[in-house]
């Protein structure tokens, strides 16, 4: 009988990779957040010593000041390339409103043309009397001629000419459209129908009641307003041309009225009015630099001794000028502060090195200093650094 042999072979291990895993997990981590704590202490080091190099700091010094307020007169001649001479004319018309009241009974006006068919020679009126068809009666206003009548082609042509006529009696009733006209005068004769008149446009300007009325404020308000215009519009023009640097001032010109036409006048029943206005005007102008000049000579005379002049506001004008004597007074007012005196650049070399606490005690011991402030880049710099800057600053 045959034997039958089995190996018997060791039970295999199982290996738990998971473990192993985690293992190498494990031993990595250290050695990572170990390389993070050297990067971020080497980066801090770095941004450390970089906030030295690039460190700065702002110092703010508000001296003691004081306001000065200059009103000067200065009487110059404005005879100099500083000052140049224009003149320039211009014409205006307006139209105005009327503001006065009045009862007014005016009478309504037109035009008629009157024929005359009844013979070859001309024939004189004097103011006549006319009437239309519907009873109004007019009056012709001027004495007239009327030419004789001629033929051509067997036909007859009446002469004919246009005169102004005027209603009898005032009131609305005669503002009538057109009509034919008869002479009450030649009634009765053979002249009654063939001298006669027509109208081709409406009779205006009949009224009776409340009417606007041209008053002595209306006029003088009209040409005031038509000065300032012209004024307004010459010294515009020369503007446009005037060499840079230079200024027309306020009363450096003087306007001179040469005609003036008024449509109406005071009294006249009318709802506006008309303004016709011709003026010539010359202008000084002024160099910016010569202003500058004079101004800056009341400024030094008003300064104290060891102070500075801070911002400065500047109003300039002419209070009268003589054209003929080339003379003029010019009004100066002037704005400004003047401070002590500080050097920056020597205050700085003051500060350069101290502690920030050293330089507000240092600061705060200088003759005519009101208050400072500093402000240090890094906030946790310990000393002034060399850019270092200085503002002064005025209330």
């Amino acid at each position: 009988m045959t034997k039958k042999i089995f190996d018997i072979l060791p039970p295999e291990k199982k290996i738990d990779q998971g473990r192993d895993l985690k293992k190498n997990k494990k031993s990595k981590t250290p050695k990572i957040v170990f390389s993070l704590i050297i990067l971020l202490i080497l980066l801090g080091a770095a941004l450390f010593s970089g906030s030295f190099a690039f460190s700065s700091a702002e110092v703010k010094v508000w001296p003691e000041s004081e306001h000065i307020e200059i009103k000067e007169k200065a009487i110059i001649s404005i005879n100099s390339s500083a000052f140049k001479i224009f003149s320039k004319g211009l014409s205006l018309e307006k139209e105005f409103a009327s503001s006065g009241r009045t009862q007014s009974e005016t009478k309504a006006r037109g035009a008629v043309t009157v024929y005359n068919e009844y013979s070859d020679t001309a024939r004189s009126l004097v103011p006549s009397r006319i009437v239309s068809s519907s009873g109004k009666l007019f009056w012709t206003l001027e004495k007239i001629t009327i030419p004789g009548r001629t033929k051509k082609g067997g036909k007859v042509i009446p002469g004919e000419i246009t005169v102004e006529v005027e209603a009898a009696e005032a009131g609305p009733e005669y503002n009538i459209d057109t009509a034919t006209f008869a002479f009450p005068a030649l009634a009765g004769t053979p002249m009654y129908t063939t001298v006669y008149a027509k109208s081709f446009e409406k009779m205006e300007g009949g009224s009776i009641g409340d009417a606007l009325m041209v008053t002595d404020q209306d006029l003088d308000q009209a040409e005031s307003i038509l000065k300032e215009e012209l004024k307004k519009e010459i010294i515009s023009s020369l503007k446009e041309g005037l060499e840079e640097g230079f200024v027309i001032l306020e009363g450096g010109d003087n306007l001179r009225i040469l005609d003036k036409k008024e449509s109406k006048k005071k009294g006249d029943v009318s709802n506006e009015f008309n303004v016709e206005m011709s003026a010539s005007l010359s202008a000084v102008a002024v160099s910016g630099e010569e202003l500058e000049r004079i101004s800056q000579e009341f400024l030094l005379k008003n300064k104290k001794e060891g102070m500075e002049l801070g911002r400065q506001e500047k109003e300039y004008s002419f209070e009268s000028i003589d054209f003929s004597e080339k003379t003029a007074v010019l009004n100066v007012f002037i704005k400004s502060v003047q401070y002590r005196q500080l050097d920056k650049e020597q205050l700085k070399n003051a500060l350069l090195g101290k502690s920030y606490k050293e330089a507000e005690i240092f600061l705060k011991n200088l003759p005519g200093i009101l208050r400072t402030e500093i402000e240090a880049r890094p906030f946790f710099s310990k000393k002034v650094p060399e850019n270092v800057n200085v503002f002064i600053i005025l209330d």
